[in-house]
């Protein structure tokens, strides 16, 4: 984001704002989350899995 700041003032005056700032900023601000989401997905298969396999459920399948 491009802003000037006015002098003796104090304000802030926004000069602009690029499309891809903005991209940037929201898949900056996005990708935690993301990667949150990938890593909770990838522990709840692994604890499902080890479930199914204590279960012996694979082994009901092959039957």
């Amino acid at each position: 984001m491009s802003y000037a700041k006015i002098q003796n003032t104090g304000r802030i005056l926004f000069v602009s704002i690029s499309k891809k700032e903005i991209y940037e900023n929201f898949f900056k601000s996005l990708l935690p989350f993301f990667l949150i989401i990938l890593a909770s997905f990838v522990i709840f298969s692994f604890i499902l899995f080890w479930v199914f396999y204590k279960l012996q459920y694979f082994e009901k399948l092959k039957k």
